[in-house]
């Protein structure tokens, strides 16, 4: 499978090991989105009509304006037609995962994606989890260092 980075449309070097979440190094995003699943949503407009039908064919048979009557009639229908349904029902989830996933490519090798990569854990509330920038300087003008030796004499 090829992997293609989403900030730069690169793709994976063939030679580098590929994981479970995608190319070695390379970072994997997925977004997942619970939504009604459509086919549970027709079973339960069709078993409703199903009801419905059933209702009309005995509401004619029932005493005229017995609002009783007609809901113990319902329920009946109901819990039937539930029963008739059970098994189908328990084999389709109510509700089903959309998923979107796309690839970065190592961010610690070019300075474009970590910085995109940065701003989108930003975003997102991630932080923490920041990809550290890399330091090029050996020396990085910190005199901490210093400061805390000539404490340590004191």
């Amino acid at each position: 499978m090829d992997y293609i980075c989403a900030i730069t449309g690169s793709l994976s070097d063939n030679e580098t090991p590929v994981t479970e979440t995608g190319p070695l190094g390379w970072v994997k995003i997925t977004i997942e989105r619970q939504v009604p699943n459509p086919e549970y949503a027709q079973l339960q407009a069709f078993k409703m009509a199903v009801a419905e039908q059933q209702f009309q064919a005995v509401k004619e048979q029932l005493p005229e304006g017995d609002a009783q009557a007609e809901a113990e009639v319902r329920m009946g229908i109901d819990f039937s037609i539930r029963a008739q349904y059970a098994a189908l029902e328990a084999t389709i989830e109510e509700y089903t995962s959309q998923y979107e996933e796309v690839y970065i490519s190592t961010p610690e090798e070019d300075e474009d994606v970590l910085e995109v990569l940065n701003e989108i854990r930003d975003s997102l509330g991630l932080l923490d989890g920041q990809v550290p920038e890399a330091d090029n300087d050996e020396d990085d003008g910190d005199d901490d260092d210093d400061a805390d030796d000539e404490a340590e004499e004191t």
